[in-house]
């Protein structure tokens, strides 16, 4: 990335309303890719942005590029329930399960939270097979791209429901401790 583009991002994110929301998430996504400290600070005002995509590349950032922010894991906890700005595959809620997971090994409020969400019927489709997904990884269950499509195509099928019985044999079986890394 040339220092250009960072800048260019830059001055987009100075005047969002000036700009759609892709121009946005495409300026947070050049930025991210040429971190610098102190960007986390710019890009938390996102969190509030109303495009759901924006919300969830900011996340990706902080998880990611501005490892462990402070506040990061209550942030994560509080999106892991949803959020009213997601909709299709829910990237926002599905983002913050992710990073849950990656508390999950040490901290076991991030843990229950992953649980929670995954044994919710009310939890969306496609977050709700990431839970279970990330859970499945946690306690080294082999996860196959067609259990995430079961799961989201027919959560109530048999094969949805082996799934998460393994998954649950899996967390029983290590005492709810997660395999450490």
């Amino acid at each position: 990335m040339s220092m250009n583009v960072r800048q260019n991002a830059i001055a987009l994110l100075t005047t969002p309303n000036k700009h759609s929301p892709l121009a946005v998430h495409n300026a947070i996504i050049d930025l991210r890719r040429n971190p610098k400290a102190g960007d986390e600070h710019m890009l938390r005002k996102y969190l509030d942005y109303p495009d759901d995509m924006v919300v969830s590349a900011v996340l990706y950032a902080l998880i990611h590029i501005y490892e462990f922010a402070p506040d990061l894991k209550e942030l994560l906890l509080r999106f892991a329930d949803g959020d009213g700005r997601d909709n299709g595959e829910m990237p926002i809620q599905t983002q913050a399960i992710e990073g849950l997971a990656l508390y999950s090994r040490e901290d076991a409020s991030a843990l229950s939270k992953l649980l929670e969400v995954a044994s919710k019927n009310e939890t969306a489709e496609a977050p709700r097979a990431r839970a279970w997904k990330c859970i499945a990884e946690l306690f080294g269950v082999p996860w196959q791209r067609e259990y995430s499509d079961a799961m989201i195509w027919d959560p109530e099928s048999e094969k949805s429901i082996s799934i998460r019985r393994e998954v649950h044999a899996a967390v029983e079986a290590r005492d709810g401790k997660p395999i450490t890394a």
